[in-house]
């Protein structure tokens, strides 16, 4: 039962809690407010997209660079 034995050392060790925290509050500094959020040519695109939608937006921030 080594994944029990894993399990157990996760919860009892408070590095994964400080991990989730820092990933967090990183988050917010960034201006995240949920998931899933990309970032695509430095702007957060937050919810859950359609192939279609994500193809406009790439195509869009790929003429704002010129390519």
């Amino acid at each position: 039962m080594p994944d029990i034995a894993a399990f157990e050392n996760c919860v009892q060790n408070q590095q994964p809690a400080q991990i989730i925290t820092d990933g967090t509050n990183l988050a917010r500094e960034l201006g995240i407010t949920g998931i899933p959020t990309f970032m695509i040519n430095g702007k957060l695109v937050s919810g859950v997209l359609s192939e279609q939608q994500f193809e406009f937006i790439i195509k869009e921030a790929l003429a704002e660079t010129g390519r």
